[in-house]
């Protein structure tokens, strides 16, 4: 059985040191922080863990079969001067936890535990009704 600790070492292993997540909700502004993010080279932030997983640009091409095998290509294949960066909303992070927890046996799952040296940004948009209606 994989731990979560043979994850973080076979991410860190092939070189990613650290990670940061922003979590968002639809038109809050993340896709333009994205961007500079990127530019700045702070890694290349999207929406790796949006499901289903199978028909995914990010993960149709994996080699491994476990989420967790696919999990450590993805990380390591997208990260950008050791630094792995992502957009998650909370149904994109529950969703990846779950399949890590029936993976792996275990109760609870934290990504946060996975991915080496991990921050969040969290994005909120100020005017909610400009965030409706746009």
């Amino acid at each position: 059985m994989t731990t979560i600790a043979d994850l973080r070492n076979a991410l860190l292993a092939r070189g990613v040191t650290r990670s940061y997540s922003i979590a968002f909700t639809p038109r809050c502004g993340s896709t333009a922080l994205t961007h500079l993010l990127a530019k700045a080279g702070l890694g290349n932030p999207t929406e790796y863990f949006q499901y289903p997983y199978e028909p995914s640009e990010y993960w149709n091409w994996l080699s491994g079969r476990a989420v967790s095998e696919r999990l450590v290509e993805l990380v390591a294949g997208y990260q950008a001067n050791g630094i792995f960066a992502s957009k998650q909303a909370h149904d994109h992070r529950a969703f990846l936890e779950g399949q890590l927890e029936m993976e792996l046996g275990l109760p609870v799952v934290h990504i946060d535990e996975i991915l080496p040296d991990r921050r969040w940004l969290f994005m909120q948009r100020a005017d909610l009704v400009d965030q409706a209606v746009s």
